[in-house]
């Protein structure tokens, strides 16, 4: 956040922290989206390591 002259707060050019360009016109539902979305993809490919462990163990 910036103050500018007339004392108003304003988002800076880091304000959102999201995975896409600032200019891609994305949404808070794209952000929502994407919050749910990631843990899922973690946990798929922890699931994917587990199992290429298993199989070399055996």
């Amino acid at each position: 956040m910036t103050r500018s002259r007339d004392g108003n707060l304003t988002p800076g050019p880091a304000a959102l922290a999201a995975p896409w360009p600032a200019d891609a016109a994305l949404t808070v539902a794209h952000l929502a989206g994407w919050v749910n979305t990631e843990p899922m993809k973690n946990a798929a490919e922890i699931g994917q390591l587990r199992l290429l462990r298993a199989a070399s163990l055996a």
